[in-house]
């Protein structure tokens, strides 16, 4: 079947699906967009609620809660959004135990008091779905979020042109739905390029942003629940998608190595980070590879590629620590490397990592704290809570547990699977990405929300949780490397 006409099916069953009541959206997906196999991995769900709006139209005004996902922007709901949800999810069987406790309806106009009574409340009961797993890896949970974002955009469904780039700064350009997910985006790119569907699940999405100096930096990854061209309009004209590899385990690249496109993409991302200043290399090594790009010996490049430090490794500049600031982050192949512009180096190995936590403060003049912290086996039997403060924090924590989602599959010679866990406050989180988020309010100036990964078991300490990583049961967490 040919690109144009698989496209062209696209926009006919988001059409029938974006043009139904808010109900019907609900209810009535169709089979065809049910979650692809591969694409995307369940990934998390970080929810928080910081700030009511007032709407005002000619005919009425009305309140409506500002609703972030993984540290970013989504759409305004208003209250009559989150109670459909509430009542379609319960028709459809979609929570299991007991149902999370809802905001009641008032009769009455709400004072100031009661509308932040209820913005806390529905918070809550977002972040409850949120940590719900097996809504969480739905299409039909993640569909109702991308029908928010695209009814807060405000604009008509329409077919929208949109520019995805390569590594090396290649550009592709297709037409899509403006409510298209992220997976019919990358399928339809792959698709193009001449990537077997069985090779799609090694590659995602990302948001790229070019700082004033005219480097690009990565800020970001493209879920299932947002849609690409919104998301993109959102962020502005200096930000653009690029097409890379999302797996994290170099030994598993031989798959793709035996593929020519495959092979061809990985060969030109490597050359491109090495160009950027992403690898490292040392001055022995630049004449090799220099020769083998010349002869076109891609294999061989990447042989030598991956000898190189920090192949493999997503790099996060500009990041603030305990240590030095400002400092380079790179995470990538079981470790996470804090560089300074002196080019020292500290090197935390993620199987001697315990847990982490990402938090984010939503400051009063409407900026946000983002914020990393671990906890690090730093001797033997001495713990120790380190922190990194960096714009792309959520994505960092997002890395950590993708890596050590895969370090358990490989260990255990299975695909990915998921671990689930319930906290001390009822909620639940996996290995695979669904976590709890957690609010603490610190008045009205700053509203805080603590986005939580890790495994196998939850904690509860003044307000927010810790899910401690389960990588190392049953052995010692890192002694090993000690």
């Amino acid at each position: 079947m040919s690109l144009e006409s698989d496209e062209m099916k696209v926009r006919h069953s988001s059409s029938t699906i974006i043009l139904n009541s808010e109900t019907e959206y609900i209810l009535c997906l169709p089979e065809t967009l049910k979650q692809p196999k591969h694409f995307p991995e369940l990934r998390v769900m970080h929810f928080s609620v910081p700030e009511t709006e007032v709407v005002r139209t000619s005919e009425a005004s009305y309140n409506v809660y500002k609703l972030y996902i993984n540290g970013k922007y989504h759409g305004s709901m208003r209250y009559s959004q989150f109670l459909s949800l509430h009542e379609k999810l319960g028709q459809m069987g979609g929570f299991k135990g007991q149902r999370p406790s809802f905001p009641s309806k008032k009769l009455l106009p709400l004072s100031l008091g009661q509308l932040e009574e209820r913005r806390v409340g529905l918070e809550k009961y977002i972040q409850t779905l949120g940590g719900n797993e097996d809504l969480v890896g739905s299409e039909v949970f993640r569909a109702y979020f991308r029908h928010i974002q695209h009814e807060t955009n405000g604009e008509p469904l329409s077919t929208r042109t949109i520019h995805v780039f390569l590594s090396n700064g290649q550009e592709r350009v297709h037409d899509i739905p403006s409510n298209a997910s992220t997976s019919t985006l990358l399928r339809i790119v792959l698709d193009g390029l001449g990537i077997k569907s069985e090779l799609h699940h090694f590659f995602a999405l990302y948001f790229f942003k070019r700082s004033p100096n005219g480097i690009w930096k990565i800020v970001g990854r493209l879920e299932e629940y947002e849609c690409p061209y919104i998301s993109l309009c959102w962020l502005g004209e200096d930000v653009r998608i690029v097409v890379r590899k999302s797996r994290w385990e170099v030994t598993e690249e031989v798959f793709l190595e035996k593929d020519p496109v495959g092979l061809h993409l990985l060969y030109l991302q490597t050359v491109a980070d090495i160009e950027a200043g992403w690898i490292q290399v040392e001055k022995e090594k630049l004449h090799a590879l220099a020769l083998l790009q010349t002869e076109g010996k891609k294999a061989d490049y990447l042989r030598l590629a991956k000898t190189l430090k920090f192949y493999g490794a997503l790099k996060f500049p500009d990041s603030v620590t305990h240590f030095a600031s400002p400092m380079t982050v790179y995470i990538g192949n079981r470790e996470m490397v804090f560089l300074s512009s002196a080019r020292e180096e500290l090197v935390f190995k993620l199987t001697r990592i315990k847990c982490w936590r990402v938090s984010q403060q939503h400051e009063k003049d409407g900026k946000i704290r983002s914020d990393l912290s671990f906890e690090y086996l730093a001797a033997k039997e001495k713990l120790e809570w380190l922190s990194v403060v960096s714009d792309e924090a959520v994505l960092m924590g997002l890395c950590l547990q993708d890596i050590v989602q895969e370090m358990l599959a490989k260990e255990n010679s299975k695909p990915i699977r998921k671990i689930s866990v319930t906290g001390s406050d009822g909620g639940t989180s996996s290995s695979n990405g669904e976590s709890k988020s957690h609010l603490t309010n610190e008045g009205h100036a700053r509203k805080s929300t603590d986005l939580l990964v890790g495994k196998q078991r939850a904690t509860r300490r003044r307000g927010s949780a810790t899910l401690e990583n389960s990588v190392f049961a049953g052995t010692g967490i890192g002694d090993e490397d000690l």
